[in-house]
């Protein structure tokens, strides 16, 4: 799409904000709070307790048992209390073991958990730097086209690949009402571009679901009619041309217009 631009314009300015670092360190730090919430501390302290409870137990009947022992003066009757006590204390002391491993695990695991919570606080500022990123990246770009001298044979073209909020909200802010604007946008899943349907002199053109046969069809249209059509007719015929394939491949096409005027492209050549 950018070669398109820049062989119509030699002058054209392109710039690419990417998001995949951004969306790298979200995904990160994503699949570091899901693995904080998927094994709950309170589960490894009730474990621990329901031991503790069970061995205090058998330590009751067993010290018990080893009373009512020494009272007994029957040696049958001695012999199956000196077997039930051999018992209880084998139980006794599996129980302890296992005691001893729960703790082990809940003490392990609460360092496991404070280091996780230190990985998602670095992540968090490595989320901050890349929104700082973004914010200067939309920022220069901006004010390049604020910057522009001949605004009126100036088109300022937005082509998003993914939706993001944040870098919709920056250039949402940004971008000059009374200025021709062509915004194309994705817009599957929830997120929105907000404050756009009543902007003045923008033609919006939304598509959903799939990037490649948009684009693909996009570029064909744009290079074959960009002499003969305006701009708001190319994009309609990009509208039909979607809503026709038959390859399995159907793209949604939504267009908004609040264009003033039909502007054309022009090819142009920059003095050198």
């Amino acid at each position: 799409m950018a070669s398109f631009f820049k062989d119509l314009n030699s002058g054209s300015e392109v710039n690419v904000i990417s998001l995949q670092q951004k969306l790298e360190v979200l995904r990160q730090m994503k699949m570091l709070k899901k693995k904080s919430e998927h094994e709950n501390d309170e589960l490894y302290k009730v474990r621990e307790e329901g031991l503790k409870d069970q061995l205090k137990g058998l330590v009751e009947k067993r010290e018990l048992l080893a009373k009512r022992l020494e009272n007994t003066l029957g040696v049958t009757r001695r012999y199956y209390l000196e077997s039930e006590l051999e018992v209880l204390t084998e139980r006794e002391s599996h129980k302890r073991k296992e005691l001893e491993m729960a703790t082990k695990r809940r003490k392990q695991f609460t360092e496991k958990e404070k280091q996780i919570i230190e990985e998602i606080k670095q992540k968090e500022k490595e989320l901050q730097q890349e929104r700082d990123k973004l914010k200067m990246a939309v920022s220069t770009v901006m004010d390049k086209w604020t910057h522009i001298e001949d605004k009126k044979s100036t088109l300022f073209v937005v082509f998003e690949i993914s939706g993001d909020g944040m870098l919709r909200k920056l250039l949402a802010e940004k971008l000059i009402p009374n200025d021709a604007k062509l915004l194309i946008s994705h817009t599957c899943g929830n997120v929105k571009w907000k404050g756009c349907e009543k902007m003045p002199e923008i033609l919006h053109v939304m598509y959903c679901p799939r990037f490649q046969p948009f684009v693909d069809t996009t570029l064909k249209v744009l290079s074959k009619r960009w002499q003969t059509l305006d701009l708001i007719s190319m994009m309609r015929e990009i509208q039909r041309t979607l809503s026709h394939m038959v390859t399995g491949h159907v793209v949604t096409v939504t267009i908004n217009d609040s264009l003033s005027s039909l502007p054309r492209l022009q090819k142009t050549v920059k003095d050198q």
